[in-house]
């Protein structure tokens, strides 16, 4: 939508349709936290705003046609990220500074390289082969994705709610999908 509102692309009707969906699934499976959310707004509101700031760096990588590869790109990102990252446990931390155990230190390693690294990599890999708006709707599966796993894993709820929520991300990407040529299809 930011590349509607900013650039002025324009959206078919199933992409409309899509940003429905998606965002309608996102609203059902926030639906149960409402409370939560209520209860630290400042939470929410950067949530959006980190959100509104990935899209608006994916058009930026999109549109700007950078030739980096994948792996260089994400090594960046990390790098830049971690100064303010590390300023802000330094100055919201509560008490004094302490090293974390080694344990501590190798999930931090983990989550960096696994989730963060091969994950942007991958991220930046699909920016580079899809339109900005089919990459962004792939995104949706990251909740989806991430609620399945708590169901396999922990033993989370998956009932009516979180189906139906399942339901419209993966129908919100599968409209956003470009379709096929016609020639392509009647081959």
């Amino acid at each position: 939508m930011l590349a509607w509102a900013l650039f002025g692309e324009r959206l078919s009707g199933r992409q409309w349709l899509a940003v429905l969906l998606a965002g309608s699934g996102v609203g059902l499976l926030i639906w149960r936290g409402l409370d939560a959310y209520a209860q630290a707004p400042l939470g929410l509101a950067l949530g959006l705003l980190a959100a509104v700031g990935w899209a608006a760096g994916t058009m930026i990588i999109k549109r700007s046609g950078v030739d980096i590869p994948a792996t260089v790109l994400t090594g960046w990102q990390l790098l830049i990220a971690s100064v303010p990252v590390t300023l802000g446990a330094f100055v919201f931390g509560h008490g004094p500074w302490f090293m974390p155990s080694p344990l501590t230190l190798m999930v931090l390693a983990y989550i960096t390289i696994v989730p963060m690294g091969v994950g942007n990599v991958a991220w930046f890999a699909i920016v580079g082969l899809l339109p900005a708006n089919v990459a962004g709707l792939s995104s949706l599966l990251v909740p989806v994705v991430a609620m399945l796993s708590g169901t396999l894993i922990h033993g989370e709820p998956l009932g009516p709610l979180q189906l139906l929520a399942v339901g419209c991300c993966v129908a919100a990407l599968a409209l956003g999908l470009p379709r096929p040529a016609r020639s392509a299809r009647a081959a």
